[in-house]
């Protein structure tokens, strides 16, 4: 692992150890209450939770057509494998109110922003930063998908296959992202990580967003089991581009723009 975890840096650019800034914690958006997604923690205090806002917000882009997968078939049309979580929740939802799909395609048609923008909004709450801050209006929608969708019942239906998924990654993380953090200069319990499994996702997908709380990745589900070496590569540009991004816009002309949009790439 120490090799694989070198080679990444290597190919990331790391030249020497880089530290975390540190920021006040800010509160996070509420989420329903009936959040039973209740975090699980690895041996070393890691946080590895699914979280009901992601869910409900991959629940509706499954049903508005986000269809990003491995493909299985490629001709005379092209078919996506999911996994059972994913295809429970896509067949459920075939019937789901047009009202909500209206107003969704409306407020995805004004915020054509990436992904990670809105679960930057939905992680770190209004406060985010970037395109995130502009998307008021997201929790309102989502609050209706909630209410005439039936979102709560599918959380239910998957919730076992959510805490396998979450048990699996436990074992996985610590030895990783702490040489990770060793190798990158980084004091002991800094930055902090969350992990929240989303099983609405493409298999194998990470989505790596900051909140002022620290770093969030997002994994979709594993093909058959978590793999790490992903995961380390992306903690490991989160740091240096929190690092290395106010140095490089103070000395770039044009380098703040170019750097916010390579963080959300």
């Amino acid at each position: 692992m120490r090799a694989h975890l070198l080679a990444i840096f290597s190919l990331l650019g790391a030249s020497g150890p880089v530290y975390a800034q540190t920021r006040a914690p800010a509160p996070v958006a509420s989420a329903p209450a009936e959040d039973w997604f209740s975090s699980v923690y690895t041996a070393a205090g890691l946080e590895v939770r699914a979280d009901v806002r992601v869910f409900t917000l991959f629940a509706l882009l499954n049903r508005l057509g986000y269809d990003a997968g491995p493909r299985y078939r490629e001709h005379p049309v092209p078919a996506y494998r999911y996994g059972p979580a994913r295809t429970r929740v896509r067949e459920a939802l075939v019937t789901a109110s047009p009202a909500v799909l209206a107003r969704a395609q409306a407020f995805f048609d004004a915020h054509p922003v990436p992904l990670e923008a809105y679960l930057a909004r939905l992680l770190g709450g209004p406060q985010a930063s970037g395109a995130a801050r502009s998307l008021d209006g997201l929790e309102a929608l989502l609050a209706q998908v909630e209410a005439e969708w039936p979102v709560a019942e599918l959380r239910a239906d998957t919730l076992d296959l959510y805490r396998a998924e979450q048990r699996a990654w436990l074992p996985m993380l610590d030895a990783p992202i702490q040489q990770a953090a060793r190798l990158l200069g980084l004091p002991e319990g800094k930055p902090a990580l969350r992990v929240v499994v989303n099983l609405l996702d493409a298999e194998g997908s990470i989505r790596r967003v900051e909140t002022e709380r620290g770093w969030v990745l997002v994994v979709g589900p594993a093909t058959q089991r978590p793999e790490m070496e992903p995961v380390v590569r992306e903690f490991a540009r989160a740091v240096l581009s929190s690092r290395m991004g106010p140095r490089l816009e103070s000395r770039w002309t044009g380098g703040a723009a170019a750097l916010r949009e390579a963080r959300v790439a």
